[in-house]
Order: C-alpha cells, then structure tokens, then sequence
C-alpha cells in the first residue's frame, strides 16, 4: 500500500481514540487503533506537557510506503524495540538503531514498513525550545523568560 500524508491521516482519523479516559489526568492520553486498512496494532499518544509528547506503538503493517512531503519537524526521538523503518539514504531504524533528528524542515522522504512486520518502539517529540529549556543549564546558557 502506498499513502501519502493526507491518505494517511484520513485513515487514521477514522481511527477514533479506541478508550475513553477513566480519570482526569488521563485526558492528556489517546489509543488509537491502526486502521483495517493499513494493518493491526495500536499506538499510545501521551501529551506529558506542553510541548513533549510520547508514542508507544505496536503496529503490524501491510507492505505500507509512507510517502512523506518537506515538513516543519519538531526533535524527535524514536527507539525501536522490534521492527524495521526503512527510508533509504535517508533513515534505516531497527532495534539496534535508534534516531534523534528534527528540528527545522524535514525533506521529503519515503518510509518503507516491511509486510506483517511488527514494529514497537516509542517515539518522543519535542518542541525545540523545550529541548533548549532541559538542557540549558548543561549549556550554560538558557535564561527563562
């Protein structure tokens, strides 16, 4: 199957949050089914603060290629304990490699999932100037405002 990112996310938008939330902090959390389409599994979305946000994942593709447009990318960092993303001179992940990345513009890249090949990981996204605010003080230079 090949999708690009609008195929995509109208997928997954049919894919409503799969739980309700039990407690009230348990509103800054979805789980989120993968569509019939696309294959089997699930992913986790928990917003942590403002500007982190952490997935879990555990997907089974169907032979997916992700095609992917030039896109304003926050940091990113992905670690998979099982399962191949294979983006061609542009990103291979597996559980012996992880990626840190992001952070400006992302190019335009395709992202390969090998049929019935369970992938689980987590990915965390942060906006850049949370990054600067955990790590400022290493720096020795970052000011709150």
């Amino acid at each position: 199957m090949n999708l690009n990112l609008e195929e995509s996310a109208a997928l997954w938008e049919d894919a409503q949050p799969s739980h309700e939330p039990a407690t009230p902090i348990d509103c800054s959390e979805s789980i989120y089914t993968v569509p019939s389409a696309m294959g089997s599994g699930y992913q986790r979305e928990i917003q942590l603060q403002p500007g982190v946000e952490l997935c879990i994942f555990n997907r089974t593709y169907r032979d997916l290629t992700l095609h992917l447009p030039e896109s304003p990318h926050p940091v990113q960092f992905m670690v998979h304990l099982a399962g191949i993303i294979d983006s061609g001179d542009f990103l291979y992940q597996d559980s012996d490699w992880g990626y840190i990345g992001g952070s400006g513009i992302q190019r335009p890249v395709d992202s390969f999932f090998p049929r019935s090949q369970r992938n689980v990981g987590i990915d965390i996204h942060l906006q850049p100037e949370v990054l600067a605010q955990f790590l400022g003080h290493l720096l020795g230079n970052y000011r709150p405002s």
